[in-house]
């Protein structure tokens, strides 16, 4: 069973749980506590006063648990960052209106900036 889970609970170590706005687990979830398990694609949607948490903070604890992606959507600059997994941090890419969204993570899969509710 595939999962997208809204506001999930992700354990980023021993101490420390985050809340991404999205998260969503490709592979089967059914066997395991979704607490335990690292989501393939986290969505994150920037709120006043957590862009460094979003922007820094996550970004790096995403990475060290495993997460193959991780999009920011910037309602402030109007931007929708992707961070897709590369050999020791994340490649990051910047949309605007007039780009697409899409994933080799989500096969088929696409969103246009334009059509976000800013």
């Amino acid at each position: 069973m595939e999962l997208i889970a809204p506001e999930g609970w992700i354990r980023t170590s021993d101490q420390t749980d985050r809340v991404g706005d999205i998260a969503v687990y490709l592979e089967d979830v059914s066997a395991g506590h979704i607490y335990d398990l690292i989501p393939d694609l986290v969505f994150e949607v920037v709120s006043r006063g957590s862009e460094e948490r979003d922007y820094i903070l996550k970004r790096g604890e995403y990475f060290d648990l495993g997460v193959a992606e991780y999009v920011i959507v910037d309602p402030f600059r109007r931007v929708v960052t992707v961070l897709s997994r590369g050999e020791g941090d994340y490649l990051s890419r910047e949309l605007q209106e007039g780009d697409v969204y899409s994933s080799d993570q989500l096969p088929g899969f696409e969103l246009r900036i334009a059509d976000l509710r800013w």
